[in-house]
C-alpha cells in the first residue's frame, strides 16, 4: 500500500508500506488533513501528459533513481519529452479529457511483459507545465519552437478576445 497526501507536491510525504505490520497505528498528518491510501504498483515507466482545449499539449517520461514518489515533476527525477502512441492518445483524448481539465499521470505496470497495462492516476487540475529547457529532447519530440507555456498564454488571450474582455 501507499499513503499519499493530497497536497504537498513533487511526491512529498508519500510512504510505502509493504505489509500490514509496517502500517502505523496513526497515519502521518498532512497539511490539509486529506490523504489517499492506494495499492502500490511498481512503475515500469511514469509519464505526465498535459492538455489544453481537449487536446494533448505535450508529454514527458520521468527517469529517476529508485524514487518512491510517483510524481513526474519530482525534484529527484529527470524529464524527457515523450511522443505518445495513438492508443494512449485515444484513451486520454477520447475517454479521459471530457472528464478533466488539466493534467493526468499514468504508469505502466513493471510486472507486465508488455506496456499494454496502464494505470491512470493523479489528476492534476492545476499542474505546473514543464519548462522546455528542463526537458531533454523537447525540440526533437515537440518541435523546435514549441513551448507549452506560450500555448497556454495564447489560449488565454484567445479566450479573452472571444469573450470581449
Amino acid at each position: 500500500s501507499r499513503f499519499k497526501p493530497n497536497a504537498g507536491g513533487f511526491g512529498n510525504g508519500i510512504v510505502r508500506y509493504n505489509n500490514k505490520e509496517e502500517f502505523p497505528k496513526e497515519l502521518p498528518t498532512t497539511n490539509d488533513q486529506m490523504a489517499v491510501l492506494q495499492s502500490y504498483v511498481a512503475p515500469k515507466q511514469l509519464y505526465r501528459v498535459w492538455f489544453l482545449r481537449g487536446k494533448i499539449q505535450c508529454a514527458v517520461v520521468r527517469h529517476s533513481e529508485g524514487a518512491l514518489a510517483a510524481c513526474a515533476a519530482s525534484a529527484t527525477s529527470s524529464l524527457q519529452a515523450h511522443q505518445l502512441s495513438s492508443v494512449v492518445k485515444e484513451e486520454i483524448e477520447g475517454k479521459l479529457l471530457p472528464l478533466i481539465p488539466d493534467a493526468i499521470e499514468y504508469l505502466t505496470d513493471h510486472s507486465q511483459q508488455k506496456d499494454d497495462v496502464r494505470y491512470y492516476f493523479d489528476v492534476n487540475l492545476l499542474s505546473t507545465l514543464p519548462l522546455v529547457e528542463t526537458v531533454s529532447n523537447a525540440a526533437q519530440v515537440w518541435g523546435p519552437n514549441y513551448d507549452p507555456w506560450m500555448e497556454l498564454a495564447n489560449a488565454i488571450l484567445d479566450f479573452a478576445e472571444k469573450e470581449g474582455t
